[in-house]
């Protein structure tokens, strides 16, 4: 057995009662481990491997894999909501942080935690819905409607019933409340008085809920304008809260954008950053939806990077930086 050294002492050293000698001149250049093994006969060994990235997940999670398609039926099976239109790169990233948090390396694997986990599968399922929103995102949006939209809706409605919005995709809420208060600073002193109606939906009970409360992180404070706090929500513990009001014009509602019926006579529907998300196939039904469901005189608008597609027939562009659309009348199309 080795012995140990004791802690703290240094290492000893052969002494030599010889008077030392100038240093040696500098030694040739001794052959490398492997060229001196290779002189003996020995087979060179290759060099150490530096550590690895992870493959992405387009290689653990092949789009054809069996496995994947399982966990989509299981989804779809336990939470009603069939993903398999839903873009497959986005479906492997969301799938890859669930492995990953589990410390599991292959869809097997995970596929037999789902079956045995019914929380896991409800997890992943939050995961996949797409939650990433914020209070007048793309402000210059909400310009544009003030300045070319809301002026050619609110003249149609007075006194003929109230204006109706449709927030599909809505998440946490802060798209239509945007859009109320939005409505609110346009009709400032222009004494209209129509009544509005803002339908917002999302597949997700969890986030309609919470758009319900309307109760926002303090931090919301760097989306909105300290005007826009004071006027359009109540300070409490720990954040803001949308004020009654505007919470009076928004009707929040779970809905299942693919599988459930529309909404109607609609005279704006803003969908922004949900059909990137989605197949071009998918894309395709959602579209000419809209458009049935709009007034005749109704406007669309989409997210920045996303478009109509091949629907240039049943759309005007309003915008295109900010991607606002009016319907076609019957005689342009």
């Amino acid at each position: 057995m080795a012995s140990k050294k004791e802690p703290g002492n240094a290492p000893e050293t052969a002494k030599s009662s010889r008077t030392p000698k100038p240093p040696a001149a500098k030694p040739r250049k001794m052959p490398s481990p492997d060229t001196a093994s290779a002189s003996k006969g020995a087979k060179p060994q290759p060099p150490a491997k530096s550590p690895q990235a992870p493959p992405p997940a387009a290689e653990l999670l092949p789009e054809a894999d069996q496995e994947l398609e399982q966990i989509l039926l299981l989804l779809q099976k336990v939470t009603g909501v069939n993903f398999t239109l839903y873009k497959r790169s986005t479906l492997r990233r969301r799938i890859m942080r669930r492995m990953v948090l589990h410390k599991l390396d292959n869809l097997q694997s995970y596929l037999s935690l789902l079956k045995d986990k019914p929380a896991e599968v409800e997890a992943l399922h939050q995961d996949v819905l797409i939650k990433v929103t914020s209070f007048f995102r793309d402000e210059g949006a909400f310009e544009v409607l003030k300045k070319s939209v809301f002026p050619e809706i609110a003249p149609t409605k007075s006194g003929e019933g109230s204006l109706r919005f449709w927030v599909p995709g809505c998440s946490s809420g802060e798209e239509a409340y945007s859009l109320a208060m939005s409505w609110l600073e346009f009709i400032g002193d222009r004494g209209t008085t129509a009544p509005i109606q803002i339908f917002a939906t999302d597949v997700s009970e969890a986030v309609i809920d919470k758009a319900r409360l309307g109760f926002y992180l303090e931090n919301i404070a760097s989306e909105v304008s300290p005007e826009r706090l004071r006027r359009f929500f109540v300070k409490v513990a720990g954040g803001y809260q949308i004020s009654k009001p505007i919470r009076d014009m928004c009707v929040f509602a779970r809905q299942n954008l693919i599988q459930d019926p529309p909404f109607s006579k609609l005279d704006l529907i803003s969908c922004r950053n949900l059909l990137i998300y989605l197949q071009t196939a998918l894309q395709k039904r959602i579209i000419p939806m809209f458009h049935f469901s709009l007034q005749p005189t109704g406007f669309l608008m989409l997210g920045v990077s996303e478009t109509i597609g091949t629907f240039a027939r049943l759309f005007d562009l309003v915008d295109k930086k900010y991607k606002i659309y009016c319907k076609k009348s019957p005689l342009d199309q």
